[in-house]
């Protein structure tokens, strides 16, 4: 009988995990199920976690973008329509009427406050945690459409690389950053403008205040464990970066000494995502195999997962 108990409480948590979501508890990180088109909640802690129920955003979502700060998420109504979800906010998922429609992708801004909207224009979001505003990047001329893009908090400076690298600010201002033509993957330090890129072969630059006087430092040299990045990202602090490449690995860099830890997970990651633990990352979306996580908060790196479960019907798609 006292075995009995202790499973019960054991397994409380998790019980409680399965009950039907609310767009204001998103626990301990969200992600995007393509399967029922929808937001879900990760329930729990790394190594005991659980997916929730979809979250009610109002409708079906595709092109889902989630903010590295777990505060909010934007996607594309199967209408070409984009909607912001906010986690705890209100109102708690509105159509943004002002919005190109159909952007074929969204970027967000480390603390989620700025978005790009990407299409045949790119389109700045402004006050996402506040009151959406709508500004226009230009691309500047180059030979070829740009495959890498970062956008800072204040959404006052956007990098793109396609070849060229280039900073652009909304006023159409351009500088031309010196960092190699074969940029992969690109991120923003939140509330500055240090940005932190990968090249194709696994170099990793970290460029300071990126302007007309950027500071630019190359702080690893490509090898396989960097190589073809799937995602990177900074610490809040700055002092480390995070890399998931497509094969797998997994790497945590010193800023300032260059020394990297590394490990595989066994997994295709096809990003880097911040859960609401700074050195948490969701490598994946929701499948039929299991969410992979990586875990650099301690000296000892980690892979946990979430583990697979059955699709989960978007109420609103059921609906239809």
């Amino acid at each position: 009988m006292r075995s009995r108990y202790l499973l019960a409480g054991f397994l409380a948590p998790f019980l409680a995990a399965a009950q039907p979501a609310s767009i204001d508890s998103p626990g301990f990180g969200v992600a995007y199920d393509s399967r029922s088109l929808a937001l879900r909640p990760i329930r729990g802690i790394p190594g005991a976690s659980l997916l929730g129920d979809a979250m009610d955003s109002g409708t079906p979502l595709v092109n889902v973008a989630i903010s590295t700060r777990q505060n909010l998420a934007l996607g594309v109504t199967p209408e070409g329509q984009v909607r912001l979800v906010r986690f705890g906010g209100s109102p708690a998922a509105q159509s943004l009427d002002a919005a190109y429609p159909s952007p074929t992708r969204i970027v967000l801004a480390p603390g989620g406050r700025a978005a790009l909207l990407i299409g045949p224009q790119i389109q700045l979001v402004t006050g996402l945690d506040n009151i959406p505003a709508f500004g226009d990047f230009s691309y500047p001329g180059q030979p070829a459409p740009p495959v890498v893009f970062a956008l800072s908090d204040d959404g006052q400076a956007l990098m793109l690389a396609s070849g060229t690298v280039w900073l652009i600010s909304p006023d159409g201002g351009a500088t031309n950053l010196p960092l190699p033509s074969t940029i992969g993957a690109a991120a923003f330090r939140p509330n500055s403008h240090d940005i932190v890129a990968v090249t194709n072969s696994g170099d990793v630059y970290v460029t300071r205040q990126a302007g007309p006087n950027a500071e630019v430092q190359q702080i690893h040299s490509g090898d396989d464990a960097t190589a073809d990045p799937a995602g990177v990202q900074f610490s809040p602090d700055g002092t480390r970066v995070f890399l998931a490449n497509a094969s797998g690995m997994l790497s945590a860099i010193d800023v300032r000494t260059g020394t990297a830890a590394s490990l595989l997970c066994h997994c295709k990651p096809t990003g880097l995502d911040p859960l609401h633990d700074d050195a948490v990352f969701r490598l994946n979306e929701i499948s039929d195999r299991p969410l992979m996580l990586f875990d650099a908060s301690s000296p000892d790196l980690r892979i946990w997962f979430v583990p697979a479960d059955t699709i989960a019907i978007n109420p609103q798609r059921s609906a239809r």
